[in-house]
C-alpha cells in the first residue's frame, strides 16, 4: 500500500503532483500540509500534527490526530512513521522541501528511515524528485532533464549510463562530484557498488 504525505513545504506544480496520486493511496496531511490537499480539492484520510502552523478547527477530515508541540519527531516524521506502522511499503512525500532548510534536511533524512523499514520513499514537489538509493536503479525522464547523485553514507563505486558526464566505477570524492548531470536518453541507469546516495531528478 502507498501513502501520500502532504508536508508543509513548497509544491511547484500542482498538476504534476496530482498526476502522481492514485486511487487507493492513503492520503495523510502533516499539519499545514493540509493546505496543499485543500488547494487540490482532496479530502485526506488522516490529518495529524501539533497544529502550530494550521488551525485544527479549519480541517475537514474524519480522522484527526493531535500531538503536543514539544515532541521528539517533526509532524512529517510522525506521518511517515504512522504510514510505515500501518503497512505502507511505498511513501511519497509532497511539499517536503523548500522553506526552512532544517525541515528540508530533516525530510531528506526521512528517506533513510523509510529505507530501513524496507519501504520505498520519494520526495516530490512537482518538478524535483529525491530518492535515497543503493544498488542498481533506473530513472525515467526526458532528454535534457537534470540528474544529480550526492553521496550519502559514503557512496562509492558509482557507474552511470545515459548521462552526459558518465561515471565508471567512480567514487564521489566531493559532495558536488555528481551534481547537475544531464539526461541523454529517456531512461538512465545508476549502479551504486557501495553505500547509498541521494538521487535528485529535476524535470525540465
Amino acid at each position: 500500500m502507498r501513502a501520500v504525505i502532504f508536508c508543509g513545504g513548497e509544491i511547484v506544480d500542482y498538476d504534476r503532483v496530482r498526476a502522481r496520486i492514485r486511487q487507493g493511496d492513503m492520503l495523510i496531511c502533516a499539519d499545514s500540509g493540509y493546505r496543499h490537499a485543500k488547494i487540490m480539492g482532496l479530502r485526506p484520510d488522516i490529518v495529524l500534527g501539533d497544529f502550530d502552523s494550521y488551525e485544527k478547527a479549519a480541517v475537514d477530515c474524519d480522522h484527526v490526530l493531535t500531538y503536543p508541540a514539544k515532541k521528539d519527531y517533526t509532524d512529517s516524521e510522525i506521518a511517515a512513521r504512522y504510514a510505515l506502522e500501518h503497512g505502507c511499503d511505498d511513501i511519497l512525500l509532497l511539499g517536503a522541501t523548500g522553506g526552512r532548510l532544517d525541515h528540508t534536511l530533516g525530510n531528506i533524512y526521512l528517506l533513510k528511515l523509510i529505507m530501513e523499514y524496507g519501504a520505498a520513499g520519494e520526495l516530490y514537489d512537482g518538478v524535483t524528485a529525491v530518492w535515497l538509493a543503493k544498488g542498481t536503479i533506473s530513472v525515467s525522464g526526458s532528454v535534457g532533464d537534470i540528474l544529480s547523485v550526492i553521496p550519502f553514507a559514503e557512496a562509492a563505486d558509482l557507474t552511470t549510463k545515459g548521462l552526459a558526464y558518465p561515471l565508471i566505477h567512480q567514487g564521489l570524492a566531493g559532495a558536488s562530484t555528481g551534481v547537475s548531470n544531464v539526461f541523454e536518453t529517456e531512461r538512465v541507469r545508476l549502479d551504486i557498488g557501495e553505500g547509498r546516495a541521494l538521487v535528485v531528478h529535476v524535470a525540465q
